[in-house]
């Protein structure tokens, strides 16, 4: 598996400080699983499949594809958790006030948008 953690690593051109900050463990550990020295967690090896889209079969036995394949919602989860973690005070909260709309509001919303498009 340690070659694997170091591919990906690679692959997504972070330093293992950078790997290790996306999945909240330090440089040394990272740099420990790609010597081989520790093995990760199995938190470790869910946040790593999580934080980037990694195949956990693959990871684990090197069979499969390495990355496994994203559904439409899979790829709105991201873009949204993305902002949630990186964005400012205002997408936070634009983001709170879209997801807090009602069924009612959101039909209101529709209608507007398909009328600006005319």
């Amino acid at each position: 598996m340690h070659t694997r953690i170091k591919q990906i690593r690679k692959m997504k051109k972070l330093s293992q400080e950078e790997f290790g900050e996306k999945i909240n463990v330090s440089c040394g550990l990272i740099s420990a699983y790609e010597r081989n020295d520790r093995a990760p967690t199995e938190r470790a090896i869910a946040d790593i499949c999580r934080e980037f889209n990694v195949n956990e079969e693959w990871l684990r036995s090197g069979t499969g594809e390495m990355f496994r394949k994203m559904t439409e919602q899979d790829l709105i989860k991201q873009k949204i958790d993305n902002q949630l973690k990186d964005g400012d005070e205002f997408t936070k909260n634009v983001l709170y006030q879209i997801a807090s709309l009602t069924p009612e509001e959101w039909k209101a919303i529709e209608e507007f948008i398909y009328k600006i498009k005319k």
